[in-house]
């Protein structure tokens, strides 16, 4: 049986089909005794038996959003625009939090762990201020506000990169406005209260 469990992550085809014969005769029997002794699904004392992304095949991204709106556009639904205990993210500690005033609007997501997580915890909250844009009368900062979530949503989500460090900001009256996006392999972000839950 594979003793180095961030390799198993790396296999497919025979090697794959190998892997999960070897598995459904070994450690499987072993891993539904303990679930069923813990009163859990399989699933969940499989997830355990692998365990987390070693500490150098983690990731940390770090999203950092302001808004200054000179009162011409709002988001709705600022309260639950993320979920951090979200099945998606579940390879990944993640921390949100979000502060608004009449005119200024913040939003602030730290992950660590598994890429792939990271990335889709990063890819939800842009998609859903998207959708949450709202403006007062209709003009063109919408249009620009969407270029800009749209535009760091697909570079957070290219997989050619490893390590991004992005920022775009709007000019003008909206002054303040940015996205900054930085995913580094390495050690945690220390600003970020990475393991508390909260949004």
């Amino acid at each position: 049986m594979h003793t180095d469990k961030n390799r198993i992550r790396t296999l497919s085809g025979p090697q794959l089909a190998g892997f999960l014969a070897e598995f459904a005769e070994t450690a499987y029997p072993e891993l539904k005794a303990a679930a069923d002794a813990n009163g859990e699904p399989v699933a969940a004392a499989i997830e355990r038996w692998l365990g987390t992304p070693a500490a150098a095949d983690a990731v940390t991204l770090r999203l950092d959003v302001s808004f200054f709106t000179d009162g011409d556009f709002y988001f709705d639904g600022t309260d639950s625009m993320l979920d951090p205990g979200s099945p998606l993210y579940r390879k990944a500690k993640i921390a949100y939090r979000h502060g608004t005033d009449s005119e200024y609007y913040e939003f602030h997501l730290c992950a660590r762990g598994d890429a792939d997580a990271c990335r889709y915890a990063a890819r939800d909250l842009l998609e859903r201020l998207m959708r949450n844009l709202r403006t007062f009368r209709p003009n063109y900062v919408s249009d620009d506000v969407s270029r800009l979530l749209a535009a760091a949503r697909d570079r957070c989500l290219r997989k050619t990169e490893d390590e991004i460090d992005y920022s775009r900001n709007l000019g003008g009256n909206y002054e303040g406005t940015g996205i900054h996006i930085r995913i580094t392999r390495g050690p945690a972000c220390p600003e970020c209260a990475l393991g508390t839950r909260y949004a």
